[in-house]
């Protein structure tokens, strides 16, 4: 039994000599400017829905939060009911986030992993977007104001 014992140890150190015997865990960290002193919520979006995480205080605007033992995975960073930025984490990932919460949406920046970044971009897009066909709705109700509906 002893010897079992012995080469089951053995075993055991050298996985974790060559495996490096790193816990994943992942962080993420940021400054958000005109956002002194507030808490913001870090929450993880699944198919079930969505859990909060943590609540972190926000000192001089800045903030940092490691997740450990998670999987890849989809995440918010919120200030409220209504701001939201989303990103995708796991792995050792060193995620920095970076904005004015004034017009958080329009100003924020990520980095630090190929997802996040793809997911930003999808973000701004479809911010964009959003913006033209607003400001096509409102050419078309001002002209159907104005009985002009033909000459757009």
């Amino acid at each position: 039994m002893g010897k079992i014992r012995i080469i089951g140890i053995a075993i055991w150190i050298t996985c974790c000599v060559t495996t490096g015997c790193k816990r994943q865990q992942f962080t993420v960290s940021g400054h958000l400017d005109h956002c002194e002193n507030n808490y913001v919520y870090i929450d993880e979006i699944n198919p079930d829905g969505i859990a909060v995480l943590d609540t972190m205080l926000l000192i001089q605007g800045n903030f940092s939060y490691t997740i450990a033992g998670k999987e890849e995975g989809i995440y918010r960073l919120r200030l409220n009911d209504s701001t939201c930025l989303p990103f995708i984490g796991g792995g050792n990932d060193q995620l920095r986030i970076s904005g004015d919460a004034d017009s958080l949406i329009k100003s924020y920046r990520i980095r630090g992993n190929t997802a996040s970044t793809i997911l930003w971009e999808a973000n701004q897009r479809v911010d964009g977007m959003y913006h033209i066909t607003d400001s096509l709705s409102r050419l078309f109700r001002q002209a159907q104001a104005d009985g002009r509906t033909d000459s757009l």
